[in-house]
């Protein structure tokens, strides 16, 4: 999948959405505003086709890290009705780029084990509690339907369970854990994969973005989707963030897998806008609350673009930050 364009003139400031709730700041501006999205993606972004010799060679790896705990339960119908605009603008800013996408394992543990075990669970029917009866519980029971890698953080997930999950395989090439850009099943997949649904669990979005592109599981569970020469688009959908550590932290294990290269990250967080988006769509945070720190993790990067969990589609964040993407990697940084 490709397209890209000319960087735009630097400016040092952050772009502030007084529609959409989003900021973005980036070395180079990003040619799409918040304000020009919120009624869905660019039309028309006028990208040129992709030049020989790209910053990124024309590649891009874009990995979703995306929140299971129960509270998101208010805000996942608003990702799931933003699907569809986001794949019109994957299809659109990157046609011609090689495009790898993984949706990312927030927890260690598949399903909603906690919610719904093995004992509340029959072989033959879904899980007896609310919200859960078509959690596909005859996965507990046939040992060839999970691995381990079902079961750690920052994994792709293949096989969503969970409240509002997919809750079936989806239909991957065999040992594979993302899917790329020239999948001619790439739609259907895409679809699947990312209804990755909900489990209650207390999720560690941060600390499994920087498992999913570390050493041990780009030559373990995730091997072939982090590419050296690729760009890297990073998106995280949070409600709260139980890592460990700090988001300094979170950032730096991100930026050690591509060699400290700024040029080479784009960085989207969504989540809840106290003290980073004005007007906050949120409300106002405690007095002394520091920003989410979602947008402490992207605060570390310099291309990045922050949006609010609030806001009625998630969608004009996702087209403001792949547009991004696609002007860095077509072009590199700017200054």
């Amino acid at each position: 999948m490709s397209g890209a364009g000319d960087a735009s003139t630097s400016t040092g400031e952050a772009a502030t959405s007084t529609s959409a709730g989003a900021t973005s700041t980036s070395a180079s501006t990003s040619t799409s505003d918040a304000s020009s999205t919120t009624e869905g993606f660019p039309l028309d972004i006028g990208l040129p086709d992709l030049p020989q010799g790209s910053a990124c060679n024309g590649k891009i790896d874009l990995v979703f890290v995306i929140t299971q705990q129960g509270s998101f339960i208010e805000y996942i119908g608003t990702l799931y009705d933003s699907y569809p605009e986001i794949m019109a603008t994957i299809q659109e800013v990157f046609a011609d780029f090689d495009l790898h996408v993984m949706f990312a394992d927030p927890n260690n543990a598949w399903g909603t084990n906690h919610v719904c075990p093995k004992g509340m669970c029959p072989e033959d029917g879904g899980c007896v509690v609310e919200g859960y009866e078509d959690f596909p519980c005859w996965a507990l029971y046939d040992e060839d339907a999970l691995t381990k890698c079902d079961n750690t953080s920052g994994a792709g997930i293949i096989f969503p369970a969970g409240h509002a999950a997919s809750n079936k395989p989806c239909s991957l090439p065999a040992g594979q854990r993302f899917i790329e850009g020239d999948d001619p099943l790439f739609a259907e997949r895409f679809s699947c994969l990312s209804r990755t649904g909900l489990g209650g669990t207390a999720s560690e979005l941060g600390w499994a973005l920087g498992e999913a592109v570390s050493l041990d599981l780009q030559e373990g569970c995730n091997t072939g989707f982090l590419r050296d020469d690729a760009l890297l688009f990073a998106v995280i959908v949070s409600m709260h963030d139980y890592s460990p550590y700090n988001p300094y932290v979170w950032a730096q294990r991100v930026l050690e897998a591509k060699e400290f290269d700024q040029d080479m990250i784009v960085a989207l967080g969504i989540a809840d806008d106290w003290q980073a988006i004005e007007p906050a769509l949120c409300g106002p945070g405690s007095i002394g609350d520091p920003p989410h720190e979602t947008f402490r993790w992207a605060e570390e990067f310099d291309h990045r673009v922050f949006g609010s969990i609030c806001a009625p589609t998630f969608a004009p964040f996702f087209a403001e930050a792949a547009t991004m993407a696609a002007d860095l990697c077509a072009n590199g940084s700017q200054n």
